[in-house]
């Protein structure tokens, strides 16, 4: 299914083999790794061994009750790491892996507690971007990877991003600028298969279990739409996502997944978003503020937003300004159309959380 075309663009050379080999190294000795992949750069570590996890919360000065995704070299390695493998996550796993889409199902007692923040799910992603998968391969077990900033700032997109951060602290292996460039879509699995029937007969058939089957848990490329196609369901059962109150009181609670606080993926400088002619009500005429006009294209936009934050971070902090405005390129309502593409809504959930 080409609903997620990965681009390897790179604008330097990949990490050669050699890069790649002293990251195992570094990587079986515990310690930590940034890696690039088509969504954003992540902090790698073993992810079955505690005290690496506990570096990278460290390094990353990440909240506990927020778990962390867990990278795979495919399903094989991904049931092994599931006490129980639904047959929504094999539909998923078999047309949407290696991509931008993360699936979360209960976790195998091998995982460590800290990785899933005490939870019984475990979320799991095969990442399509080259430099990725050699590591992964060559490491030979799965690898944590959130992303390589400080926790609930601006995610980085391209190696630049990693070492303005984290200096020499971080070994950083080159993948040029992140093609996505926003992080994947996490979707839980919810249904039961019909009694009787066994996995490959369901996948062989395209059945699943009638009611609802999984819930987005944070949007990204993969959309909803898509899942829906791939199970084989109306658009009804796949639900999408926590409502406002619920995002404000997951601050408080132990999370299923990353990307579901209420303030996230935020710049230094407060950020505010504006919709096309309504620039001035938000202040945005002010002499000191930074404006920030996105691209009209969703996978540009997508592609762009977080180096356009980024800059514009740099911008406001170096002329003191006060505000970031984020000039959306059409109104919100046009955005979310069902006929606009879906990826907006991604997008806008990043917005919201960096402006919250």
């Amino acid at each position: 299914m080409d609903s997620h075309p990965i681009d390897q663009r790179a604008t330097r050379a990949l990490a050669t083999d050699a890069e790649i080999a002293q990251g195992v190294t570094v990587l079986r000795a515990g310690g930590v790794v940034a890696f690039p992949t088509e969504t954003v750069y992540g902090l790698g570590a073993d992810a079955l061994n505690a005290a690496a996890v506990a570096r990278v919360f460290l390094t990353k000065g990440r909240p506990s009750t927020n778990p962390l995704i867990v990278h795979v070299t495919g399903i094989e390695m991904a049931k092994s790491l599931a006490s129980s493998w639904p047959i929504e996550a094999e539909l998923l796993a078999r047309a949407l892996w290696p991509g931008p889409i993360t699936i979360v199902v209960p976790k195998a007692a091998a995982i460590p507690a800290s990785v899933t923040a005490g939870g019984s799910t475990v979320a799991l992603r095969q990442p399509a971007y080259l430099v990725a998968a050699a590591l992964l391969k060559a490491f030979g077990g799965p690898l944590v990877g959130p992303s390589a900033n400080v926790s609930g700032h601006v995610s980085p997109t391209t190696s630049a991003h990693v070492r303005t951060k984290f200096g020499d602290r971080v070994l950083v292996l080159e993948g040029g600028t992140c093609s996505v460039g926003i992080e994947s879509t996490v979707v839980e699995v919810l249904g039961k298969p019909p009694a009787g029937l066994v996995a490959e007969e369901l996948v062989a058939g395209g059945l699943v279990a009638g009611g609802l089957v999984a819930r987005v848990l944070r949007p990204g490329a993969i959309s909803a739409e898509v899942i829906a196609r791939v199970l084989g369901v109306d658009l009804l059962h796949v639900a999408t996502g926590l409502d406002p109150s619920a995002r404000a009181k997951a601050n408080q609670a132990i999370l299923q997944s990353p990307g579901m606080l209420e303030s996230h993926y935020a710049p230094q400088t407060r950020a505010v978003l504006a919709e096309p002619g309504d620039a001035d009500t938000r202040g945005a005429a002010k002499s000191n503020d930074v404006i920030v006009c996105l691209p009209t294209d969703a996978a540009a936009c997508a592609r762009e937003l977080y180096a356009l934050v980024r800059d514009a971070d740099v911008r406001a902090i170096s002329n003191e300004a006060s505000q970031i405005v984020i000039v959306l390129p059409k109104p919100r309502a046009e955005l979310l159309a069902s006929a606009a593409d879906p990826l907006w809504r991604a997008i806008l959930d990043r917005l919201d959380r960096a402006s919250a």
